[in-house]
């Protein structure tokens, strides 16, 4: 997709190899140590629940994304991967705020949904 952007390319595929390994870092502590020792959890909340299951959607949605990097899209491909974007970095958001009282590292994950925003956002203008 970023034929003549060589650079750029590479910064997306080392940041979406971060998000999507550490998304799937984090479920592994999400689903053993969150479920039986916070409140959070046992106190049968939807939100906190459901995080991770977003977490493990969005995980697999970086990789979908990092396919399209060296993949040459069509139109309808192209749109297709800016909502993949879009919605990644939304839910990446999603889930690090809802853990970020337990887990002091979510903040990496709301910065790196933020900055997958700004970047898709000056991307999806051209």
């Amino acid at each position: 997709m970023y034929n003549d952007k060589t650079l750029f390319k590479f910064f997306l595929l080392f940041m979406k190899l971060i998000v999507a390994i550490g998304l799937l870092l984090i479920i592994y502590p999400l689903v053993v140590t969150a479920s039986d020792n916070y409140a959070l959890m046992s106190s049968g909340n939807l939100l906190a629940k459901s995080s991770i299951v977003i977490a493990f959607l969005t995980a697999l949605l970086n990789i979908f994304q990092i396919v399209c990097l060296f993949v040459n899209l069509g139109a309808k491909m192209r749109v297709v991967y800016i909502v993949s974007v879009f919605v990644s970095s939304i839910l990446l958001i999603f889930v690090s705020a809802v853990w970020l009282s337990i887990y002091s590292f979510m903040f990496l994950g709301l910065s790196l949904g933020i900055l997958g925003l700004i970047l898709i956002s000056l991307q999806a203008r051209k």
